[in-house]
C-alpha cells in the first residue's frame, strides 16, 4: 500500500522460524515520544494531524486491510517543509480476515476494542475504537485508564466524535470510516477552544495500567477538594460501574441487572446532596450500560416467547435451538431452562418410541410397532417418519393377510371355478332369451314378445310386468266402448256453453279417460285419452278466466285476479286472455314512489338513490316501481365533492295499498377537510395542515444512506398532523397505551409499525362512518416522500438553531419523552419533525435511485425493516435533519408516529 500517511512496506519474509518486514526508514519521533517532549497538541493542530491519520486508515480499509494495533507508538511524526505529517507504522501486520496473532503490550490493550478480547473476525469498528482513544490522547496529553471529559475541548462535535468512537458495544459506534470522516468535517476549526494545561511544562503521557480499559470513564477528581464522604461515594460508584460493565461484557445479565438496580438506588440517594454535580457522569455511564442491558433482556424475552410457542406447536427442535441461542446471550439463567427440559423430555420420549417401533417392525410385531407410532403422533402429530412407518405396517399386514388367505382357500377356489363355469353357460341362454324379448317389444310383435317373456319372467321384472299388462289390456277394450259415448259428447261441446257445464261431471269424465290411458297400451285407448285430456285443459282454463277472473277484475280485486291467472298459465302458458289479465294486474299492483332531494331547503336534483342497498339506474328526481306488502329501505345521498360533505337520508317505506306516494329526502351538509385549509379531527383534536402537491429535491449527497439526491413529484396535496400522536389521543382510539413513560401530552412511543397502521385504519373507519372523508383518501402513515416534503428542511436557514426546534441528546432529560409542541414549529407549522421521537413511515427500507420519482413509495415483502425519520431525544443533534433516515424492525422507547390524510395506497 502506498499512501502519504502510511509507512511503506519494502519487503517481508521468514527467517529462522520467525517473520520479518522491511519498512521505509523514517526520521522523527513516534507520537508517544512527541507528546512527552512537547505536551498535548492544541485542538486545531490535533484535528489537522488526526485527519491525516484517519485518511491513512481509510485508504487501508478501502483495500480490505485492518490495522488492529493502532496506538501512539505506531504513529511517527515527521516534519516535512515545516509541517508535521503523521506516518502509520506496522501496516505490514495488517489483517484481512480472522488473523489475530498479535502480541499485546500495555498500550495495545488500552487502544484495543472490547470485542477483540474474544475470538472472531475483526471489523472496521475495532480500528474506529482505537482512533477515538488516539484523538483523546492527542488533545488531552494523557494516557489515563479513565477518560476525563473535562480535558476534551468544549466543542460538541469533537466530544461526540470521541465518545461515539469508544462505545463498548461495536454496534453503537460509527460503522464505517466514512462516517468518522463525515463527523470530523463538521468540526469548525475556528470555534475550537484549547484545553488549559495543568502543571508546569509540557504534559507527558501517563502509563497505562495492566488489564482492559473501560469504554467510558468516570470523571477524574484528582486535584479537586471533596470531603471524605464524597470521595468514598465516588470510589464506590466507580467500582460498582466497572463491575456492572464487566458483568455485561461477560454476559452475566442477571448479575448486571441486580448491580444496575443497586447503582440506580445509590445515585438517587446521592442526587439530593449539595454540590452533587459529580454524580452526573456516573448517571450517564449507568444509562449507557442500561441501554445495552435492556437490548439483551428484550432479546432474551423474545427468544423465551418464541421457545414457548415452538413447544406449544410441538416444534421441539426449534425450541432446542432457541434455548441454545439464549445461552449465547446470557451465561446465567435465562428462563428457558424449564422449556428446554420439557422439549428434551418429549424428544427423548419420541426417540425411545421410534427405536421401539423400528425394533418391533423388524421382528414383524406390527401391533406393538403401531402402538409406538401412535404414541409418537400423540406427542407430535406432524412426525412424518412415524406416519410413513404406519403406512409400511399397513402394507406388511396386507401382504401377510393375502398369503394366509391363499393357503386357506385353495380347495374352495377350485370348487368356485366349477360353479362359475356352470353359471356362465346357464346365463348365456338367459341373455339370448332376454335379447329376443326386447327385440320383439321394440318391433311391436306382442305375441312373440309374450312367448319369450314367459321364459325369463322369474328373473326379469320387465318381462313379468309385460305379461301383467298384456292380461289387463285384453279387458281394456270393453272400458273404451263404455266411456266413448260420454267423452264424445263433451268433445262436441261449444266454448260458449262452458258456463252451463256441470263441472263435476266434466272432471269425472277426464279422470276416467286418464285412468284408461294409464292402464292400457292399445293405440286406440291412448289416442282417445289424449284427446280428452287436451280438451279438458282448455275447458278448465276457460272456466278459470271467464267464470272467476273476469268478474273479479271488474271489482279491481287485482291480487285475487293475479292468483287465478297464474294458475291458468300453469295449465296453458299461451292463453292470450290469461296474459292480458296478468298485465292488467301487474300494472295495478305496482305502486309508484317518486323520490326528490333537497339541500338546505332547496331542490337539489342529481342525488344517488339506493333501494335496499342497490344503486337505482337514475338520480333524483325519479319514480320507483315497487310492490305492495314489502318493505323497502330507500337511501338518498350525494358523494363528497368540491369540499362539501353530506349525511345520507335513509327511510324505510311499506305499501299496504296500491297507491302512488312521494318521498322528499332532506340531505344535511356537515363539516369536513377543506383543500388548502387546516383540519381539526372532531372528538380527537388532531390538528392537521394542508401540504400542496409539487416537485422537490429529496436526499443528501453527503451521506450514503441519504443518496443519491433525486427529484420527487407529488401529484396530490394532503393533510399532515401538526404534532406527533400523543398518548392521550392514542388511548382514546386504541383503548391502550404502550408507552414506557406515561403522560397525556407526551408523544406515544414503544409503538410498533403494525400498531401505528391499526390506529390509522381504525380512525379511517370511524371517519368513513361519519362521512367526513374526501373521496379516495384515508388516514395512514406518511410515505418517506410526503414526510420529507412536509419537513421543509429548515436546517439550511442561516438563523437555524437546532435547540429551538428539536429535542435531542444534548437537551433532553434521560429516560423521558417530551410534551409535543414545546419547540418552535417549522415553516409548514409542524412541531417536532426533528427530534423527540423518531417517526414511522409507510415505506419499507430501501436504496434511493437517481431517477425522477412520481409519488415515491417503496414496499417490499423481502425487507421487514421499515423507515423511521427525524431522529429522537437520544439522537445526536447532527442526525436530527429532514433527510436523515434509519431502518427499524421492532418498537422502542424512542419511536412514535404522526399521521396524514392522503390518497389511498393499495
Amino acid at each position: 500500500m502506498k499512501h502519504p500517511n502510511i509507512c511503506s512496506l519494502m519487503d517481508k519474509g521468514e527467517d529462522h522460524g520467525g517473520n520479518y518486514v522491511i519498512m521505509e526508514h523514517i526520521e522523527g519521533l513516534n507520537l508517544t515520544r512527541y507528546l512527552e517532549a512537547h505536551g498535548a497538541f492544541d485542538p486545531v493542530n490535533a484535528i489537522l494531524l488526526f485527519k491525516n491519520i484517519v485518511a491513512g486508515v481509510a485508504y487501508a480499509h478501502e483495500n480490505g486491510v485492518l490495522h488492529l494495533t493502532l496506538k501512539p507508538s505506531n504513529i511517527m511524526i515527521v516534519e516535512e517543509n515545516s509541517i508535521l505529517v503523521p506516518k502509520i507504522l506496522d501496516f505490514g501486520f495488517g489483517r484481512t480476515g480472522s488473523e489475530m496473532a498479535v502480541a499485546l503490550d500495555e498500550n495495545t490493550r488500552y487502544f484495543r476494542a472490547p470485542e477483540q478480547r474474544e475470538e472472531g473476525n475483526p471489523q472496521p469498528t475495532a480500528d474506529i475504537y482505537a482512533l477515538g482513544k488516539l484523538l483523546y490522547v492527542m488533545v488531552s496529553g494523557e494516557n489515563a485508564e479513565r477518560i476525563t471529559p473535562e480535558k476534551i475541548p468544549p466543542d460538541q462535535n469533537l466530544q461526540q466524535l470521541i465518545f461515539k468512537c469508544i462505545r463498548s458495544n461495536a454496534d453503537d459506534r460509527f460503522q464505517d470510516i466514512d462516517d468518522v470522516i463525515e463527523m470530523l468535517n463538521r468540526i469548525s476549526l475556528e470555534d475550537l477552544q484549547t484545553v488549559p494545561q495543568t502543571g508546569e511544562g509540557n504534559t507527558s503521557l501517563t502509563k497505562i495500567k495492566h488489564g482492559d480499559a473501560a469504554s467510558y470513564a468516570t470523571p477524574d477528581t484528582s486535584g479537586e477538594e471533596f470531603d471524605a464522604g464524597v470521595v468514598r461515594a465516588k470510589q464506590e460508584l466507580h467500582s460498582m460501574l466497572v463491575a456492572c460493565e464487566d458483568h455485561l461484557q461477560e454476559q452475566r445479565l442477571n448479575s448486571c441487572r441486580a448491580l444496575a438496580d443497586e447503582l440506580f438506588a445509590r445515585i438517587q440517594q446521592y442526587l439530593p446532596m449539595p454540590d452533587s454535580d459529580w454524580v452526573a457522569p456516573s448517571q450517564e455511564l449507568l444509562d449507557s450500560i442500561l441501554v445495552d442491558l435492556i437490548k439483551k433482556e428484550e432479546q432474551l424475552d423474545l427468544i423465551l416467547e418464541e421457545a414457548k410457542t415452538a413447544l406449544e406447536e410441538m416444534r421441539y427442535g426449534d425450541c432446542r435451538l432457541l434455548c441454545a441461542s439464549a445461552d449465547l446471550i446470557s451465561k446465567e439463567k435465562t428462563g428457558c431452562e424449564r422449556t428446554l427440559e420439557k422439549a428434551e423430555g418429549l424428544l427423548g420420549s419420541i426417540n425411545a418410541f421410534w427405536d421401539e417401533g423400528h425394533r418391533c417392525m423388524k421382528m414383524k410385531q406390527y401391533t406393538k410397532a403401531e402402538i409406538s407410532c401412535t404414541k409418537i403422533l400423540a406427542i407430535n402429530p406432524d412426525h412424518n417418519e412415524a406416519k410413513l412407518l404406519l403406512k409400511r405396517i399397513e402394507k406388511a399386514r396386507r401382504r401377510n393377510a393375502i398369503g394366509s388367505f391363499i393357503k386357506r382357500t385353495s380347495p374352495l377356489l377350485i370348487l368356485f371355478i366349477i360353479v362359475v363355469s356352470a353359471y356362465i353357460i346357464w346365463n348365456k341362454k338367459y341373455q339370448d332369451n332376454l335379447q329376443a324379448f326386447n327385440s320383439y317389444v321394440k318391433s311391436g310383435q306382442g305375441e312373440l314378445a309374450e312367448e319369450y317373456a314367459l321364459k325369463i319372467e322369474s328373473r326379469n321384472e320387465d318381462a313379468n310386468r309385460f305379461i301383467d299388462e298384456r292380461n289387463e289390456n285384453r279387458n281394456s277394450l270393453e272400458k273404451v266402448e263404455l266411456v266413448r259415448g260420454s267423452i264424445d259428447k263433451n268433445l262436441a261441446m261449444d266454448s260458449h256453453d262452458i258456463i252451463k257445464v256441470d263441472w263435476m261431471k266434466t272432471e269425472q269424465k277426464f279422470e276416467e279417460a286418464n285412468e284408461l290411458y294409464n292402464t292400457g297400451d292399445h293405440s286406440e285407448s291412448k289416442e282417445l285419452a289424449n284427446t280428452c285430456r287436451e280438451r279438458y285443459s282448455k275447458i278448465k282454463v276457460s272456466i278459470l278466466l271467464l267464470v272467476e277472473a273476469l268478474p273479479l277484475s271488474k271489482k279491481e280485486q287485482w291480487i285475487k285476479v293475479k292468483a287465478i291467472v297464474v294458475e291458468a298459465l300453469e295449465i296453458n302458458p299461451d292463453s292470450e286472455l290469461a296474459l292480458e289479465l296478468l298485465a292488467q294486474a301487474d300494472a295495478n299492483l305496482r305502486p309508484d314512489l317518486t323520490v326528490s332531494s333537497i339541500v338546505n331547503g332547496k331542490n337539489s336534483p342529481g342525488a344517488n338513490i339506493y333501494v335496499n342497498g342497490k344503486l337505482h339506474d337514475a338520480p333524483t328526481p325519479s319514480t320507483l316501481k315497487l310492490t305492495t306488502e314489502q318493505k323497502y329501505e330507500i337511501t338518498v345521498s350525494f358523494p363528497a365533492k368540491n369540499n362539501i360533505y353530506f349525511i345520507p337520508f335513509t327511510k324505510t317505506v311499506f305499501f299496504k295499498k296500491e297507491q302512488a306516494q312521494t318521498l322528499q329526502a332532506d340531505i344535511k351538509i356537515i363539516d369536513g377537510p377543506m383543500t388548502k385549509q387546516e383540519w381539526l379531527v372532531p372528538g380527537l383534536a388532531i390538528k392537521m395542515v394542508y401540504i400542496k402537491s409539487g416537485l422537490f429535491i429529496m436526499g443528501n449527497e453527503k451521506s450514503t444512506k441519504e443518496s443519491p439526491v433525486h427529484k420527487v413529484k407529488l401529484t396530490t396535496g394532503y393533510w399532515i398532523g401538526t404534532t406527533e400522536i400523543t398518548q392521550g389521543i392514542y388511548r382514546k382510539v386504541m383503548k391502550k397505551n404502550p408507552s414506557k413513560v406515561s403522560g397525556k401530552n407526551l408523544a406515544v412511543e414503544s409503538v410498533s409499525w403494525n400498531d401505528a397502521r391499526k390506529f390509522c385504519k381504525k380512525l379511517t373507519k370511524n371517519e368513513l362512518k361519519l362521512y367526513r372523508l374526501p373521496a379516495g383518501f384515508e388516514y395512514r402513515l406518511p410515505t418517506e416522500a410526503e414526510w420529507e416534503h412536509a419537513s421543509a428542511d429548515d436546517t439550511k436557514a442561516e438563523d437555524f438553531n437546532i435547540d429551538e426546534c428539536a429535542w435531542h441528546s444534548g437537551n433532553s432529560e434521560k429516560g423521558k419523552t417530551n410534551d409535543v409542541a414545546q419547540k418552535k414549529p417549522n415553516k409548514m407549522g409542524l412541531y417536532d419533525m426533528l427530534g423527540n421521537v423518531s417517526e414511522w413511515c409507510l415505506d419499507s427500507y430501501g436504496i434511493y435511485t437517481s431517477k425522477l420519482q412520481i409519488d415515491q413509495y417503496f414496499s417490499s415483502k423481502k425487507s421487514k425493516n421499515k423507515v423511521v425519520r427525524g431522529g429522537a431525544r437520544n439522537s445526536l443533534s447532527v442526525t436530527c435533519t429532514s433527510t436523515y433516515r434509519e431502518k427499524q424492525l421492532a418498537p422502542n422507547p424512542y419511536t412514535g408516529f404522526r399521521i396524514v390524510l392522503a390518497p389511498i395506497i393499495k
